[in-house]
């Protein structure tokens, strides 16, 4: 299943980060739908350009 940014941030609250790693984060969250608590990585933006062409 593929979220969009937008998608994904209106279907959780983040009530607190609680770790770091090399690829991100990861956030204690509430999904707002059911109340359920869960945890949720949050990925770095990993893209560094090699020939100095950029995503579109």
């Amino acid at each position: 299943m593929a979220f969009s940014r937008d998608s994904v941030s209106t279907q959780y609250t983040i009530i607190e980060f609680i770790g770091e790693g090399a690829f991100g984060k990861v956030a204690k969250c509430q999904v707002n739908s059911t109340s359920e608590l869960v945890a949720v990585k949050i990925l770095k933006d990993t893209f560094t350009p090699i020939s100095g062409d950029h995503p579109q």
